[in-house]
């Protein structure tokens, strides 16, 4: 899939992405994805469990063709929809795929996969066997561990070098990007397949999350998930996969491959203060933004758009217009009449793909600048007064030149910004 001539070391010029996939609950593809963003369309349903009845925002596809693929039989859920995403991400890269018995394998092309939960029904499996008296099969031993969305996906691609699972929570596939971009940066890979992926509409992590307190009610579950809206309660979670393939700017040059942006820097922190909610300071998220910012010598004014990570929980949209207002400066209005930029949440859309979301809505924040267009938030009808960031609100808006920005925040207060150019 790469150069094999040497060019390894540590590089000075920068990394793009020169492809993109996804798949979520919108449909196969980025351009289902983009399509329901920018619609507005929600995708909550009511999803029935054998723990009760929540709303979600599943896959509406059982098999995509590729289950019986060496790398991908009998795995998790999450796998195979990871490998969805990354085979559209390489198909749009135009990079050669090798994957299947180490023949031919790539020595420079890099796996980085995030998930926050790794292979959940594999590990449900596990446990129902063990609760009938049945014998596990041997096989999901090596299924059963965060590393097989990276695994398989190395496999697949023929993919020989570096490989590798990141999880930080709800952050992971943000955090696999900026991690997939320092192995470039650094000379470890020419090409990176970064992403991630998390299946977890079961009834019993979804009953983990209610216990938490943080889904949203409501009768009707397309308008459950509310972000920054008045009338927000919570969050409805959803499945899915976003990848993307980083490449040395030169590298891609060299080969003719198309780029759709620049990854200008990231900014990684932690609160260091909590487990569930994030410290309601902002100052550990705040530390991320501004770092990303410096990486990329952006100030407020080149921003241009940031999606948000937007759950719909009181907590963590208070705590992120707060860090809007003191990075971008604020004027009292959470309609759009603050400096800034325009700013918003997909989750209405896709849900909130645990450690995937962040991934997928790093897709999002690309597509805006690539197409001019900062999308409205879905089901955000009316924002909540407290809150002082510039909201997409009803329409579409265009955006000229300058920056996006996509934000993260995970479990444990784990956080991660990434900052993309055209």
């Amino acid at each position: 899939m790469t150069d094999q001539g040497g060019d390894h070391g540590r590089c000075s010029d920068g990394v793009v992405v020169t492809g993109m996939g996804a798949v979520t609950c919108c449909g196969v593809g980025v351009a289902a994805l983009w399509d329901a963003v920018l619609a507005g369309r929600p995708g909550g349903v009511w999803l029935e469990t054998d723990r009760g009845r929540w709303a979600a925002c599943p896959v509406g596809v059982e098999r995509f063709g590729i289950e019986d693929h060496a790398a991908l039989r009998r795995q998790d859920r999450h796998v195979v929809l990871g490998a969805v995403a990354a085979l559209e991400a390489v198909g749009q890269a135009g990079l050669r795929r090798d994957g299947g018995d180490g023949a031919g394998c790539d020595p420079g092309l890099g796996v980085v996969w995030g998930t926050s939960r790794g292979p959940m029904g594999v590990w449900e499996q596990v446990w129902g066997d063990a609760h009938a008296g049945r014998r596990p099969r041997p096989g999901l031993v090596p299924a059963g561990t965060l590393a097989t969305g990276a695994g398989a996906l190395s496999v697949l691609l023929g993919a020989g070098g570096a490989g590798m699972a990141v999880s930080a929570a709800c952050a992971s596939g943000a955090h696999a990007i900026a991690t997939g971009a320092m192995l470039i940066r650094g000379g470890a890979c020419d090409v990176v397949v970064a992403g991630a992926s998390d299946a977890v509409l079961s009834g019993i992590t979804l009953a983990q999350f209610d216990a938490a307190g943080l889904l949203a009610g409501g009768e009707d579950p397309s308008r459950a998930c509310r972000p920054f809206d008045a009338r927000r309660s919570g969050t409805v979670f959803g499945e899915g996969a976003g990848a993307v393939v980083l490449e040395r700017e030169s590298h891609a040059r060299r080969r003719g491959a198309g780029v759709l942006a620049r990854v200008l820097g990231w900014g990684l922190s932690a609160d260091a203060c909590g487990r569930i909610e994030p410290d309601p300071s902002g100052s550990g998220l705040e530390r991320a933004v501004r770092a990303s910012m410096a990486m990329a010598g952006v100030g407020a004014s080149g921003v241009a758009y940031v999606n948000l990570h937007g759950t719909g929980t009181l907590a963590n949209d208070a705590c992120e217009a707060g860090v809007m207002a003191r990075v971008f400066g604020g004027a009292g209005s959470g309609a759009g009449g603050c400096a800034g930029p325009w700013v918003g949440s997909t989750k209405g859309v896709t849900g909130h793909c645990v450690g995937a979301t962040a991934a997928i809505e790093a897709i999002v924040a690309i597509e805006a600048i690539r197409r001019g267009i900062a999308p409205a938030s879905a089901n955000l009808e009316d924002p909540d007064p407290a809150l002082d960031a510039r909201f997409v609100v009803g329409d579409a808006r265009a955006i000229g030149g300058g920056a996006a920005m996509s934000i993260s925040a995970g479990f444990w207060g784990l956080n991660a910004c990434l900052v993309f150019g055209g």
